[in-house]
């Protein structure tokens, strides 16, 4: 038994021997053609320049990863540059408006009493009293209060028939004439103390709420009234009273 598998482990050997030495044989004969070779990769190479015209050699791109400390960044700065530019567009449209104006002491349009006070005074006891003989030709010369703009309509029809404009002298002291006025419900404060001026805007809704004053013509006529009526009142304070209350009830448009 042993022989006969050794004679058959020699036949195997023999044969994977023989097959070696016949393939090594068969590569000695083939030549390799480079010739051959090289014809193909051009072949090759011209189909795909047909195909695609623009071959890109470069590198492919690659997205970096940030951190997400340098994203907060980015966004926070992308927020406050928003927000910087809606406080500008802000701050242009309410240019020139009285709020701003009244930021600047020294404009003579929203602080008046800077520039008519006499020596020794200052804006606290600085009253309407001792402005009017500076300014009194002023509005003599300009436009007058317009009381028919406040009259009922029946009151109208009977000034229009009369056709005489009646003076601010004229209408305070003929009372009978205009019985009803909201001229007469004027509340009148001596003004020392800041909850004066609350009472009066409390009391100024009052009459606006019950004559119907929606017009700007109305609520200017009701401001030259109760100046002459209080004398005494701070105008920069009533200024800023009916101010108020056009941003919060009146809409002119």
């Amino acid at each position: 038994m042993q022989s006969h598998q050794q004679i058959q482990n020699l036949q195997k050997l023999y044969d994977y021997l023989s097959q070696q030495s016949l393939d090594q044989k068969q590569r000695q004969e083939s030549k390799y053609n480079c010739e051959d070779d090289f014809n193909n990769v051009l072949k090759t190479f011209k189909a795909v320049v047909q195909t695609k015209k623009m071959i890109d050699n470069n590198q492919p791109f690659m997205k970096k990863r940030t951190p997400n400390n340098r994203n907060k960044k980015e966004k926070f700065e992308q927020y406050e540059h928003e927000m910087n530019i809606k406080a500008q567009k802000r701050r242009i449209g309410s240019a020139g408006s009285m709020q701003e104006r009244k930021k600047n002491q020294f404009d003579p349009i929203a602080h008046p009493p800077v520039f008519f006070r006499r020596e020794g005074q200052n804006l606290s006891n600085c009253r309407l009293d001792n402005l009017m003989q500076y300014i009194s030709k002023e509005q003599q010369s300009g436009d007058k209060i317009n009381l028919n703009a406040s009259m009922k309509k029946w009151q109208r029809a009977q000034s229009s028939n009369k056709k005489s404009q009646i003076k601010i002298q004229q209408f305070v002291a003929e009372v009978e004439k205009l019985n009803g006025e909201f001229v007469y419900e004027l509340p009148i404060l001596k003004g020392q103390e800041k909850k004066d001026y609350y009472e009066l805007k409390k009391d100024l809704i009052m009459i606006i709420f019950k004559h119907r004053i929606y017009k700007s013509e109305d609520l200017e006529a009701l401001f030259g009234r109760l100046l002459i009526h209080n004398p005494s009142l701070h105008m920069v304070w009533i200024e800023d009273i009916f101010n108020e209350i056009r941003e919060e009830f009146l809409d002119f448009e």
